[in-house]
């Protein structure tokens, strides 16, 4: 069977989860004497497991995009009489394939060769003017609690030049800019960024990445509604027995 709950919030808080005080689990919120879970860095499973079979009410911080239906597949119970059988045909399927005397000889197997790809990220260093009125531009792109954003795609806006942040979140563009010249700063789940290169540049830009508004935090109340399927078709049942 399946264990399904959908998650929402029907009144979402207005007050600032960042003046809350902190708590293992999130913050704990003055105005309504109450702690608030903070389930924006656990995964979907986490979250299954937290509601499952919790009756009192939860108060939580979530990213939108947590805000759905979760399931979880269950395997179902399996009868001993067929579970006996089940292993008996196992153990009848690995004695065909127990080796004779004439297939024992030693057989060479071809080896394969693993080739590890590193990607390489360049090393920036500080900002030298490349020539009257171009500058090579570095800095750091950093998230809203400023870790690093490795992997952030920096590209020339109108061009196809461009290269990524490196394991530090730090990027040494590899073309000289000059004023005007506009950087487009990119990452799967936050808001594209613009960056105009100004008239004195300076020697180290920092830009700090936003999530997308699709999926800006949401806090309050959490509505917690098990979600109901059909019963399962017997062929099906009779089939989830030998897996």
């Amino acid at each position: 069977m399946n264990r399904k709950i959908n998650l929402t919030i029907t009144k979402p808080c207005s007050e600032q989860f960042e003046n809350f005080q902190p708590t293992h689990a999130g913050g704990f919120c003055q105005s309504c004497q109450k702690e608030v879970i903070d389930f924006t860095q656990m995964s979907d499973r986490e979250i299954l497991l937290y509601f499952e079979n919790r009756s009192q009410k939860t108060c939580g911080r979530f990213h939108q995009t947590q805000l759905k239906t979760y399931a979880e597949a269950v395997p179902a119970p399996v009868k001993p009489a067929f579970h006996w059988l089940g292993a008996g045909l196992i153990s009848f399927s690995l004695l065909s394939f127990l080796p004779t005397k004439q297939s024992q000889a030693k057989v060479e197997r071809p080896k394969t060769e693993i080739q590890i790809i590193q990607k390489k990220y360049p090393q920036p260093t500080g900002n030298t003017v490349a020539s009257e009125g171009k500058h090579i531009v570095d800095g750091i792109v950093v998230d809203g609690d400023n870790n690093p954003m490795v992997g952030t795609s920096i590209l020339l806006k109108g061009t196809n030049i461009g290269l990524f942040a490196n394991e530090e979140g730090k990027f040494k563009f590899p073309k000289p800019l000059q004023a005007g010249d506009i950087l487009i700063f990119s990452y799967v789940g936050f808001e594209t960024k613009e960056y105009k290169i100004p008239q004195d540049a300076p020697d180290r830009i920092s830009i700090k990445m936003e999530f997308a508004r699709c999926d800006m935090a949401i806090m309050g109340e959490v509505a917690v509604e098990q979600v109901y399927t059909s019963k399962t078709p017997f062929w099906q049942k009779v089939k989830g027995m030998f897996k």
